[in-house]
């Protein structure tokens, strides 16, 4: 296996965790239920964009009592030695001398297959003794055959005292199967991220000034299906008074910014007609219905 040695820098806020705002809806249901699972061999958190995937990993890690390490994945990552790369450099933030095997075979000029790859590493990890986490965010950029080969055979056969953490929108080609029906994958999704009503009245009492009555609260659920950003979009427009003008436009900003657009998923409802047709249910249509409990 050939490639080109990098000769870049790697970028360094890759390695950063992402900021917690001051209004954070504090989640200790899914918290308690991640660190019930830590011992499990994977934690996946698979969910579309929006459902604040990255907001609860990087708070679960803050809390953690077990050393971590964040790596955001993107499009450029679609390279077997540069995604090695970047683990050994992330494991390296909290082992600074760790996986020295697998570095020799990287900066090699010609790598070796896949399976030589990984069994190198998962032996590098064995040597740390300390138990860690490794964080992927946006797994779902990678496409590589190469890299889901290598990250199935490591998922699988890494020591006890590895743990990864995959965020992704949709489930990755990793044995998936095999890992759920061995208890060994720990899963949260779509289902469990959607706010429930406390926490939808959680955050609006953080965003909004003002009394929010407990009707509006509901009706709020509801409509948006405790979508995470839409509530967010929402209470940052009831806290702005700009009914019809400021939810709209970020939301379609983000519909378009994270391809959401043509999904049909919260804010979405069935018309009346006979045909059945779908429309957009924009956050400047639902703040009219609930104005009226304001």
């Amino acid at each position: 296996m050939t490639g080109k040695i990098t000769d870049f820098p790697l970028r360094q806020t890759k390695f950063h965790r992402p900021l917690l705002t001051s209004d954070l809806v504090q989640r200790p249901r899914l918290l308690d239920w991640l660190n019930r699972n830590i011992r499990r061999r994977l934690t996946l958190v698979s969910a579309p964009a929006g459902y604040g995937k990255s907001t609860l990993v990087s708070n679960w890690m803050e809390s953690c009592k077990t050393h971590n390490t964040w790596l955001s994945l993107d499009e450029s990552d679609n390279d077997l030695r540069g995604f090695l790369e970047h683990i050994v450099a992330g494991i390296r933030k909290l082992h600074p001398n760790a996986c020295p095997g697998t570095m020799t075979l990287i900066t090699a000029p010609t790598m070796p297959p896949v399976k030589v790859l990984a069994t190198s590493i998962v032996n590098d990890l064995s040597a740390i003794e300390s138990p860690f986490i490794l964080v992927m965010d946006d797994y779902g950029f990678i496409h590589l055959p190469q890299i889901h080969e290598l990250m199935g055979f490591l998922i699988q056969h890494a020591p006890e005292n590895f743990h990864t953490v995959i965020l992704t929108r949709r489930d990755p080609p990793l044995p998936l199967i095999p890992l759920r029906a061995g208890g060994e994958m720990t899963e949260v999704r779509q289902a469990d991220l959607k706010f429930t009503v406390s926490e939808t009245a959680v955050l609006l009492t953080n965003t909004v000034s003002g009394t929010i009555n407990e009707n509006s609260i509901i009706r709020l659920f509801e409509l948006t299906e405790g979508w995470p950003t839409g509530l967010r979009f929402t209470a940052l427009s009831l806290h702005n008074r700009g009914c019809g003008r400021f939810y709209p436009r970020n939301v379609r900003q983000y519909q378009a910014r994270t391809g959401l657009s043509g999904e049909r998923g919260p804010l979405q409802t069935e018309t009346g007609d006979k045909k059945g047709a779908s429309k957009n249910l924009y956050p400047g249509t639902l703040l009219c219905i609930v104005g009226g409990f304001l």
